[in-house]
């Protein structure tokens, strides 16, 4: 003899009268219910905060990279406009202060792959930046101080572009 487990039919009714419907389930497990809401919430809620964390902790370290880049890049962009050249013998054709020339590049290859991590605008000012260093880079050390001038004010203004976009990021995420 094989025993089956109660009915759940409506209108059946259990050892103690009571009506074993749907209705009258939900209602006796109530707190368990909620309770089980709850935490699936809880955990949903958990999970997506825990990643907005990791993005945010991520676009903040990024950030404060860039920033270093920056002012270092800033040095090498002032160094190369004021000081690269005036010692050199002016008839040469190799690239005056490889030192700083190798930096810059390095620094401002970093930028734009460091700001492609990070909300717009920033992916943006990156690659004006890289473009702008390939442009006037060269024309840093040139003889004509007006070239130069004009090679440094078109970097700085990108750097400052840069910075700004970067401070205010960091600012956001505060």
């Amino acid at each position: 003899m094989s025993r089956r487990g109660p009915r759940w039919t409506r209108g059946a009714r259990d050892s103690f009268g009571e009506t074993r419907s749907v209705r009258a389930s939900l209602r006796r497990n109530t707190v368990a219910l909620i309770s089980l809401v709850l935490a699936i919430t809880s955990l949903g809620y958990a999970a997506w905060r825990g990643e907005t964390s990791e993005v945010q902790r991520n676009h903040r370290e990024a950030a404060f990279r860039i920033l270093v880049e920056v002012g270092e890049l800033r040095e090498a962009v002032l160094t190369r406009s004021f000081f690269v050249g005036r010692v050199e013998d002016p008839s040469t054709t190799a690239v005056p202060d490889p030192a700083t020339w190798i930096m810059g590049w390095g620094k401002v290859m970093m930028i734009r792959d460091l700001s492609t991590v990070l909300p717009e605008p920033l992916p943006d000012r990156g690659r004006q930046l890289f473009e702008s260093w390939q442009s006037a880079a060269g024309r840093l050390h040139a003889q004509d101080r007006e070239t130069r001038q004009q090679a440094t004010d078109d970097l700085l203004e990108r750097i400052d572009r840069i910075r700004d976009a970067t401070v205010q990021l960091i600012h956001d995420l505060g």
